[in-house]
């Protein structure tokens, strides 16, 4: 698995479609709708952070054993599930957001998809409401997952 450090630049661009009101949109269309660049798998913040990456717990789905070879598939694809629909939702005193909805039954523990954005060392320096804690052994405290600036449709906006 080859991870993407954005100390070394953009990500390449990836083609692909998620869905949104029932119809399929490419992850650009995602981008604009959600409001963050669309990428459907982790980055990492800055290669001088990845050094420590074994004790991260980090892994590819096909390294999970309790995942399906369908659903390790999936994760290592950077994929969605196909009953997963994003669609706008208003929530009172908050405004118009995005919320996932299953397209048909999704039986219980099924693997949705990844919550994807950047990599990076918890600072401390402010909330991240697309941040989500990654509690690790590495030598410069713990790690967050956000998706504040890029991410997928498993986060939302």
């Amino acid at each position: 698995m080859t991870h993407h450090c954005l100390d070394r630049g953009d990500p390449a661009e990836v083609d692909g479609a998620v869905s949104f009101k029932g119809q399929r949109i490419s992850y650009d269309e995602a981008s604009d709708r959600m409001r963050c660049i669309y990428t459907p798998k982790l980055l990492f913040q800055s290669s001088s952070e990845l050094r420590n990456y074994g004790f991260w717990g980090f892994t590819t789905g096909s390294e999970f054993p309790e995942l399906s070879p369908a659903d390790a598939a999936q994760l290592d694809a950077g994929a969605v599930h196909a009953h997963v629909d994003v669609r706008p939702i208003s929530i009172p005193g908050v405004g118009e957001q995005l919320g996932l909805f299953a397209t048909a039954p999704i039986a219980g523990d099924t693997l949705l998809g990844e919550y994807t954005g950047v990599v990076q060392v918890d600072r401390g320096d402010g909330f991240d409401s697309y941040g989500l804690a990654y509690p690790s052994v590495f030598e410069d405290g713990n790690m967050v997952v956000s998706a504040n600036e890029y991410g997928n449709i498993i986060r939302k906006r």
